[in-house]
């Protein structure tokens, strides 16, 4: 069913009042540093997956020991907005570090059917925020969808296709991909390169003429 023109006005990762919706650089790596001193291995992995894979809390912690490849470092998701009928149901098979295999893999002890996790969304939601707290990030981008917005940023940032983006993030349309190219994007980053390098050569040759203009004053002082 086709979405309501509303709906797509409402997709922008800058709020009018409140400012970004998404984590800059800098603060995903403080988050990604913060969680690592986080006390049980069961937290810091399920964040770890969303960090490395931008997926929903509610499709991390459906995540099933019989959709985790450690040898291959792939995990399959269950794209909570496509999911469809029970028979019909939307996966996306996103790879990850090796490392974080490894730790999955050691977290798993054997286990090879069942959920990973058994806290609940809102327990999930806690752990983010308060990692969030630990790294000093605030405001509106300090939240799980925060971070989800992050990976896109980063990996619209990075050059990688608008359709690939749309498949590892399991968007059902992909003018909601799109709106990651409203905030960062290699074109972007090229036409603003060119505009800041005529910008150095006029600020060159104002600086050239304004030297110019005071030699004879600097000569007269002498």
């Amino acid at each position: 069913m086709p979405r309501p023109l509303s709906y797509y006005s409402q997709l922008t990762l800058i709020d009018p009042t409140e400012g970004r919706k998404y984590l800059n650089a800098k603060e995903r790596e403080r988050f990604y540093r913060a969680l690592q001193f986080l006390p049980k291995t069961a937290d810091r992995l399920l964040l770890e997956v969303l960090y490395w894979t931008g997926c929903r809390i509610s499709e991390a912690l459906a995540l099933d020991a019989r959709f985790i490849d450690i040898e291959g470092r792939r995990i399959a998701l269950h794209t909570l907005k496509q999911r469809g009928d029970a028979k019909n149901k939307h996966i996306r098979v996103l790879r990850i570090p090796p490392r974080l295999a490894r730790q999955l893999d050691r977290f798993m002890n054997g286990k090879t059917t069942g959920r990973l996790w058994s806290i609940s969304r809102t327990t999930a939601w806690r752990r983010v925020k308060s990692v969030m707290n630990s790294a000093g990030i605030k405001g509106l981008q300090a939240s799980p969808k925060g971070l989800r917005h992050a990976f896109g940023a980063k990996a619209t940032e990075l050059g990688i296709s608008t359709p690939k983006v749309k498949t590892w993030m399991g968007h059902a349309d992909a003018q909601t991909t799109e709106i990651y190219m409203t905030v960062c994007g290699p074109e972007d980053d090229e036409l603003a390169a060119r505009m800041w390098k005529h910008s150095y050569r006029t600020e060159i040759f104002c600086r050239l003429i304004a030297l110019r203009r005071s030699l004879p004053k600097m000569m007269g002082a002498q």
